[in-house]
């Protein structure tokens, strides 16, 4: 049966929660460099990357990895930026979206400021994008979502 909410709703968003709920109902598949060798696990193609980034909530961008120390090429990775009424609740959508993180093994980049948290997910190991980033995209925007004090 279809739930009455979603007949309002337009086809193109429907599916678009759709397929984040798949997302986020994923596992993460282990992506270390001995998984790489062993299974073959490549990057995603930028064709691969532009149809996945359409099945995610709307916000989640492509921007260039947030560098720490030594420059080097800097590979593509999925983020947004999520707003919250003050520090505190930031502060605890980070930590929750952590442990989300540790549970899969497979942990973002994130900046805290006071109000917003900007997250960006990729696999270092393959210095790209993996169908991992976009179930853990998924994931935190589940956790937004349940995240008292989030900014619309």
């Amino acid at each position: 049966m279809i739930s009455r909410s979603l007949l309002h709703i337009p086809s193109t968003l429907r599916s678009i929660r759709f397929m984040s709920t798949q997302w986020a109902d994923a596992q993460c598949v282990p992506c270390s460099k001995k998984a790489i060798r062993e299974l073959g696990l490549k990057a995603l193609t930028a064709e691969e990357t532009r149809t996945k980034i359409q099945q995610l909530e709307p916000g989640w961008t492509l921007a260039p990895q947030p560098q720490v120390g030594e420059s080097s090429p800097v590979p593509l990775a999925l983020q947004k930026v999520f707003r919250f009424r003050n520090f505190a609740t930031a502060s605890t959508f980070a930590s929750q979206l952590g442990k989300v993180a540790d549970a899969q093994g497979h942990h973002p980049a994130i900046l805290l400021e006071w109000g917003s948290v900007a997250v960006w997910w990729w696999s270092h190991a393959l210095q790209g994008l993996h169908e991992n980033d976009f179930i853990m995209a998924a994931r935190t925007d589940r956790v937004a979502s349940s995240t008292e004090g989030r900014k619309s």
